[in-house]
């Protein structure tokens, strides 16, 4: 139960993070 909370969350911070890159580049104009 701990190590399945410390799994989720990596895997929500991991999400977080890719998001915020994707919208950071779609604010550059680099992603589209």
């Amino acid at each position: 139960m701990y190590d399945r909370h410390i799994l989720k969350s990596f895997n929500n911070a991991c999400l977080s993070r890719e998001m915020n890159t994707k919208s950071t580049w779609r604010k550059t104009g680099m992603f589209s």
